[in-house]
């Protein structure tokens, strides 16, 4: 990596593809910061308690620790934003409510995220999905609950931009698509215990999706 760079970023994913398409490495990848990506459960365990090496803090870039450092590194940021249509902060906290109400019990804050590029949301300052995996498998009777979520929007993205209108015209699909955008952000964070939860939903969305097509 970059001798300048102060920090040595990790990602944990199941595979390499999966940890590249990861929306927290979006920002470091648009800013060209080497990112160590790490496949087996007792990484996240090892690289938590290791902490620094070399003088360079190790940090996970689902934190908010390595979000701040990466702000360190921003070029050009403020002439990129400019460029690209996106809501406006009363758009955007209008809209963060109106999915909080939706989400209640789910979400302890919904805000703006500026770290996202193509993804529309993540969770973020979450607990380790890999610390999460191995208190269930020491003892799978005694799962930890989910806590609430911290969750970021990407007011560029077309979902979250659509749904700032969506919810005033077509209340009933916008509820389900905030409810897919949550646990697709749990699903990216490793967070969702069993995924067939959601596919009722989806078969719903489905159904929209394909009506509005044949209309």
């Amino acid at each position: 990596m970059d001798p300048k760079q102060e920090e040595i970023f990790y990602l944990c994913a199941p595979n390499r593809q999966i940890a590249e398409s990861s929306p927290y490495y979006e920002a470091f990848k648009s800013k060209n910061k080497e990112v160590l990506f790490l496949y087996t459960q007792l990484d996240d365990f090892v690289m938590n308690n290791l902490q620094e090496y070399k003088k360079k803090k190790i940090l996970s870039v689902e934190s908010n620790a390595a979000k701040s450092a990466l702000k360190k590194y921003d070029i050009d940021t403020e002439e990129k934003d400019a460029g690209a249509a996106k809501l406006s902060k009363e758009e955007l906290k209008e809209l963060a409510q109106w999915m909080k109400e939706v989400l209640v019990g789910k979400v302890s804050s919904i805000t703006e995220s500026d770290r996202l590029v193509g993804s529309p949301a993540i969770i973020v300052d979450h607990e380790s999905a890999s610390m999460r995996r191995m208190m269930k498998y020491v003892d799978p009777t005694r799962a930890p609950e989910l806590p609430k979520q911290q969750l970021e929007i990407n007011g560029k993205h077309a979902i979250i931009k659509g749904l700032a209108t969506l919810r005033t015209t077509n209340p009933t699909l916008a509820t389900l698509v905030t409810e897919q955008v949550y646990d697709n952000a749990l699903i990216a964070a490793g967070l969702l215990d069993d995924a067939r939860i959601i596919l009722p939903r989806i078969n719903d969305l489905l159904t929209n999706a394909m009506k509005n097509t044949t209309e």
